[in-house]
């Protein structure tokens, strides 16, 4: 029979999608490992930390100048907008800013009569490139130009923004004067040059100048050189200048013209709107307007220190610095000098040394230090975090995360400097309680906090519905939940949605993803979807639960369990040698549909200890027959178990579980313990270290004082 070509596509594809479907089941059933702990922390801008956050993230430009300006009338588009691209933080509010749509129009351009026409409905930018015919000059000469300034570091920076800061008409004695030359080769042709330079008449040459100097230099096509030399006049009088000469192969290419110098003891002539000028001959009233219209970045504010001593100058001045968010440490000196406390603190504060020594944080009436606000602290949560121990070894508690231990005691010490506890510091320390593992101790701390005097009513809330959880009042966790059902930020509504899941699972209702990238929450839902083969005994009888298992067999050995358990938490590692030995006794069962079979041991074995082997469906699990009424169920893809009480069905909290590994090279080491928690749930596998890697097999003992014990191995997790 013939096939159409589209009908053999169709079964290729629906073969694909069959594997796909496969492969997706084959990974959402493989155990996976838990992530390293991360350490996270709040910020108020996006993934930056509050050390790095400052006024670097947003410059100023062109298009913040065009933010200023616009009025609000009309669409607001700034040409100037890939200024504004920086830093993410810079480029998120820039388009914040602009009235640009989400969704443009598609424009078609259309062209006439050598134009092109765009129409569009809504703002846009529109960016183009224009080619243009250049003229070509037949003459190419060497340039060359010279200025003069005063030699000094103020003075040169002001020169790199203003040209006006040239000299040019008066000099003074005793000044050092520079004489910067620039030579520019405009050419294709790299050029050999010889630049002579001369200081002035009645001038004496300085540092590393001489009165005349030929140097020679090579100047690369299109590029330039720049020549600097440094003078000063050390008397009165009018002066001539050689200029700058450029030769090249001893013939003169350019120069300079030559202009004459007047040296004087004083100037004739000031500039007025100069902060030299202003600081040393206005009056306070112009210095104050000085400061508070003109640019500061060249101003040095110690020209005008020996103001201040005037205290109603120095309250003037101190105003218009905090005006414009300027601090000088020379400056705010002087509120020692007018013992005025307010200025005196914000002084001390921004004096480092001193603050060094005065620990922490501080509270006083001069100085108030805070080491949140001074970034020498930050709120952390680490996740995920899974203890291995729930009881303490030693002396000493141990913290294994060094991040988390130095954070801790970083909070300690704050702490140790404080008279009292604030209650959003309490809920600061529960957080680290609860985090270790202290839960008692974080239920009493809690207790103390008072939910009207803390600043982070989501965080209090929080963590009220998941202590609660140890205090055995799942209702007032469940009011609580209720309350975020429809908050509108996404983490925290999963978050609370998380512990409604539990709460609901409690109830019997089976368990769901909120988030489903949350590692926890996808292992509990597969894991309670997984087919089972478990074993339990209840006196004479064994049950057998499963599901997805038709038909299996039970193998009935007698054994020491309590000499075998004392030498070793090991004891089924002797199953393996038990399928080479002829079991005591065998039952073949026919499961069904049933999801629960109850087999009786056979009556020579009763009251012994018995290994009890299941095989089935290409699984087996083994237990021991002992003295107890507890039900585990464990999901060994998942390294979850939940213990319910056998009678009843209830779920047993507070169970105490202390689980074993086995290395492949044999090697035996305690591995994790702790409790069930309300739900009788407990994931013995998850750690936050990789010693889940190196274990081939665990050995886990469950144990309840009212309700007895019970040893269950199982493999670790296929990943």
């Amino acid at each position: 029979m013939k096939r159409s070509p589209s009908s053999g596509r169709k079964q290729l594809l629906e073969l694909s999608e069959d594997f796909d479907r496969r492969g997706e089941a084959k990974n959402q059933s493989m155990f996976r490992q838990a992530d390293k702990t991360m350490e996270w922390a709040e910020s108020q801008y996006y993934r930056i930390e509050n050390v790095r956050q400052g006024t670097s993230l947003v410059s100023a430009s062109r298009f913040w100048r065009d933010v200023v300006q616009h009025k609000g009338e009309g669409a607001f588009l700034s040409t100037h907008f890939a200024e504004a691209s920086r830093s993410f933080t810079e480029a998120v509010a820039a388009l914040a800013l602009l009235d640009l749509p989400l969704d443009g129009d598609e424009l078609e351009p259309e062209f006439t009569d050598g134009n092109i026409v765009l129409r569009n409905g809504t703002p846009a930018f529109v960016v183009y490139e224009e080619s243009a015919e250049a003229d070509v000059s037949k003459d190419v000469p060497i340039l060359t130009s010279q200025r003069f300034f005063i030699d000094t570091p103020e003075y040169q920076q002001r020169n790199a923004k203003h040209d006006h800061l040239y000299v040019t008409d008066e000099f003074l004695t005793g000044t050092v004067y520079g004489c910067q030359i620039v030579v520019t080769n405009p050419t294709a042709t790299n050029r050999e040059l010889d630049i002579l330079i001369q200081v002035p008449e009645g001038a004496i040459a300085i540092a590393d100048s001489r009165a005349t100097r030929t140097i020679p230099v090579d100047v690369p096509a299109f590029q330039t050189k720049i020549v600097k030399y440094s003078f000063y006049f050390p008397v009165t009088g009018q002066f001539v200048h050689y200029p700058v000469n450029v030769a090249h192969e001893e013939q003169i290419v350019a120069f300079a013209d030559a202009s004459p110098f007047n040296v004087v003891d004083e100037p004739s002539k000031f500039d007025t709107e100069s902060w030299a000028y202003v600081s040393q001959r206005g009056s306070n009233e112009d210095v104050l307007e000085f400061l508070q219209k003109r640019p500061l970045d060249d101003v040095k504010l110690s020209d005008v220190l020996y103001r201040l001593k005037d205290q109603n100058f120095y309250t003037d001045l101190l105003q218009v610095l905090q005006t414009r968010r300027i601090y000088d440490h020379a400056v705010w000196s002087y509120s020692v000098h007018h013992r005025d406390e307010g200025q005196m603190g914000t002084f001390l504060m921004h004096d480092n040394n001193f603050v060094s020594r005065c620990g922490p944080i501080l509270d006083s009436l001069v100085l108030k230090l805070n080491p949140i606000t001074r970034g020498d602290y930050q709120q952390f949560e680490y996740r995920p975090l899974i203890n291995a121990r729930t009881h303490q070894l030693g002396k000493t508690r141990q913290i294994l995360n060094d991040r988390m231990h130095g954070q801790y005691h970083q909070l300690l010490n704050i702490l140790a400097h404080q008279n009292t506890i604030s209650d959003t510091d309490r809920l600061a320390v529960v957080y680290y309680l609860a985090a270790q593992g202290r839960t008692s101790e974080a239920l009493e701390h809690f207790g103390r906090i008072s939910v009207d005097r803390v600043g982070t009513k989501i965080q209090y809330d929080y963590m009220a519905a998941y202590l609660d959880f140890f205090a055995e009042d799942p209702q007032r966790a469940r009011e609580i939940v209720e309350q975020y059902a429809e908050f509108p930020v996404e983490h925290w509504q999963e978050a609370f949605a998380a512990i409604r899941v539990q709460l609901d699972e409690l109830e019997g209702e089976a368990p769901s993803v909120v988030d489903g990238d949350d590692r926890n929450q996808q292992q509990t839902v597969l894991a309670s979807t997984e087919p089972l083969l478990t074993l339990k005994n209840q006196g004479n009888q064994v049950t057998l639960v499963s599901s997805n298992i038709d038909d299996l067999t039970l193998n009935f050995y007698a054994m020491d369990i309590e000499v075998l358990f004392s030498r070793n938490p090991f004891v089924q590692q002797y199953s393996n040698k038990f399928s080479f030995v002829r079991p005591n006794a065998s039952v073949k069962v026919e499961i069904g549909d049933d999801k629960e079979f109850n087999v009786s041991i056979p009556e020579q074995l009763q009251r012994k200890n018995v290994l009890i082997e299941a095989k089935g469906g290409g699984k087996s699990s083994t237990t021991t027959v002992l003295a107890n009424q507890l039900d585990v169920n464990v999901s060994d893809n998942f390294g979850q178990l939940k213990v319910t009480e056998e009678a009843t069905g209830r779920a047993l909290h507070t169970v105490y579980v202390k689980v074993y590994a086995r290395s492949p090279n044999g090697t035996i080491r305690f591995y994790k313990d702790g409790y069930t928690d309300l739900r009788g749930r407990f994931d013995y596998a998850s750690l936050s270290t990789n010693q889940l890697d190196q274990t081939q097999r665990f050995s886990i003992l469950v144990l309840s004082e009212k309700h007895g014990a019970m040893i269950r191995e199982v493999a670790p997790p296929a990943r």
